[in-house]
């Protein structure tokens, strides 16, 4: 939720009046990953829809022949932890990293390739074996559904990330792992890539283009009744230790 992502210096405080303030004006209210329900439930927003995100409708044809692990995103926020890319330039696990840098190290396994059109990212993920996710800090990630997840699946890829994407929890051709164990993890899963990869229909199913069906459902249904027209009150963005306090009693 927006409130850590301001207490670890990624946003500004003012996006937390914004968000109070779109939770009191939308007609209904759409959320990404199971904590963001509880997150909008807590500011009295019952009526909160999960959809998950989603990826491409088909298959992108794996070429291999590349790397054993790719990551493509954002490199700037405090949730990267680039200790587990250490741990992966140790072993010598080969790693394709696309996104804008500035300043990176000069690793002789890890190759920093820069920003890149999404097609043209999707064409080198399906070189590689393994999609990572190498994240950190709980309370900003378990509300985080990762849209290179579904990338990652839609090239063939088996994703490995850290246990603070709950919202992973249980999903297919996913592993969980932490420092110490990261670069351990991303063989494995390569291996695991050569038994089974994510198929056509599993693919199909977690697609930009099923979830939009579910999205199209939700705004056919009513919108939640504000009574009588009455007009709509911005109320003042709760403390964190109010929303910890409001959280528990509707848990």
């Amino acid at each position: 939720d927006w409130g850590a992502f301001v207490d670890h210096g990624d946003l500004p405080t003012g996006v937390l009046r914004d968000e109070a303030a779109i939770f009191a004006c939308a007609d209904r209210v759409v959320c990404s990953a199971p904590a963001l329900v509880q997150c909008a439930r807590v500011q009295g927003r019952d009526d909160a829809v999960l959809v998950l995100n989603g990826g491409p409708a088909k298959p992108i044809e794996h070429i291999g022949g590349g790397p054993v692990a790719v990551y493509a995103g954002y490199l700037f926020g405090s949730w990267f932890d680039w200790q587990l890319l250490m741990e992966l330039e140790a072993r010598g696990v080969e790693t394709v990293v696309i996104g804008r840098y500035d300043n990176v190290p000069d690793w002789e396994h890890i190759r920093f390739v820069g920003e890149k059109p999404w097609a043209e990212a999707l064409a080198i993920m399906a070189t590689a074996q393994v999609g990572i996710i190498p994240f950190r800090h709980d309370a900003i990630c378990e509300s985080v559904d990762p849209i290179k997840a579904y990338d990652y699946w839609a090239a063939g890829l088996w994703t490995v990330a850290t246990p603070v994407l709950s919202a992973l929890e249980g999903r297919p051709y996913t592993v969980f792992a932490e420092g110490g164990g990261f670069a351990n993890a991303v063989l494995h899963a390569a291996e695991l890539r050569d038994v089974s990869a994510p198929g056509e229909e599993f693919v199909r199913l977690n697609s930009w283009a099923e979830r939009a069906k579910v999205m199209e459902e939700v705004l056919e249904s009513p919108p939640m009744s504000r009574g009588n027209d009455a007009p709509v009150v911005i109320p003042e963005p709760l403390t964190p230790e109010a929303f910890a306090e409001k959280a528990k009693e509707i848990s």
